[in-house]
């Protein structure tokens, strides 16, 4: 008799460390510093930039949509916004990819 007084609250105690390691694994995962990735995206490159707080900024877009599936490779499929794009200079191989971008993402 004594040993069932004793289930319930190991068993509550097991759950909630179970619980609790796994925040500690998700806050391993979490990046600590700025991530940064170059997309040859034809001519020129697009830069995507991962800040530690989360802030998405996509710098130049290339010549076409080549930069949806390169940025898709990035970004978690239920994410659909950015926090930032820019356009380094207002020329079509750093532009054209960027109008694609703002059809699909919301910045």
């Amino acid at each position: 008799m004594n040993n069932k007084k004793f289930i319930f609250p190991l068993l509550g105690f097991l759950f909630l460390f179970n619980i609790l390691a796994w925040l500690a694994v998700y806050d391993l995962y979490q990046s600590r510093f700025f991530e940064v990735d170059f997309f040859d995206v034809g001519q020129g490159d697009a830069v995507f930039v991962e800040t530690p707080w989360n802030h998405q900024i996509l710098i130049d877009g290339g010549p076409d949509s080549t930069i949806l599936e390169k940025a898709a490779k990035n970004l978690p499929f239920w994410d659909n916004d950015l926090d930032l794009i820019i356009l380094t200079h207002p020329e079509e191989d750093h532009l054209t990819g960027l109008i694609e971008v703002l059809k699909r993402y919301k910045v």
